[in-house]
């Protein structure tokens, strides 16, 4: 790195521990020449140096600390990205199950506007009457793809025809084990 005639390059805090060090010591030196005196300048020059090596750990340690810290900021940063994308696609499969919703209940009921308006109610389809020769009153339901049973009778509750998801089996013979499919014709009785 190149600096500026003038400028001089920041010290780091070991560099300004060992200049105090060596400010320190240096007199000391000149004043003890006994061999005693040398021996403890040596020791304290082992502790000066030990002090700068854990310093210089500790500096080393808090630069990986920072690094980390970032990547973990970044991965904050991703998920959430993620999390608000995950939002936005939950927000938009609720639009369209409610717009589902409204389809449904807007073609159930239009099938029963017009079956009040008719005198010929449909009879129940592949069922025998259950008293001698009385047919059961009640609508034709065509299946689209993504209904269900739930689906269709609370479709009906809300347009106003008294009917339960078992309303529905029975009047179609049908058990909790099978499946609807798109097109599959469902009577829906009327009570």
């Amino acid at each position: 790195m190149s600096h500026h005639a003038g400028h001089l390059p920041h010290p780091t805090a070991l560099q300004i521990l060992l200049l105090l060090v060596l400010a320190l010591v240096s007199p000391l030196t000149a004043q003890y020449a006994d061999p005693a005196a040398r021996e403890d300048e040596a020791i304290e020059r082992q502790k000066i140096l030990r002090a700068a090596d854990q310093l210089e750990l500790l500096v080393q340690q808090n630069q990986k600390l920072q690094e980390d810290m970032g990547k973990l900021q970044l991965q904050i940063q991703a998920l959430q990205e993620d999390k608000a994308a995950l939002h936005k696609r939950l927000d938009d499969m609720e639009k369209t199950a409610a717009k589902d919703k409204q389809a449904l209940l807007k073609e159930v009921a239009g099938l029963v506007a017009s079956s009040k308006g008719s005198a010929a109610v449909s009879p129940r389809p592949e069922a025998p009457p259950k008293t001698e020769g009385a047919k059961q009153e009640g609508y034709e339901y065509e299946v689209k793809t993504g209904d269900s049973l739930w689906a269709i009778s609370k479709a009906y509750q809300d347009a106003g025809v008294k009917v339960s998801v078992d309303d529905i089996r029975q009047a179609n013979n049908m058990d909790r084990s099978q499946n609807l499919r798109a097109g599959q014709k469902l009577f829906i009785p009327k009570k």
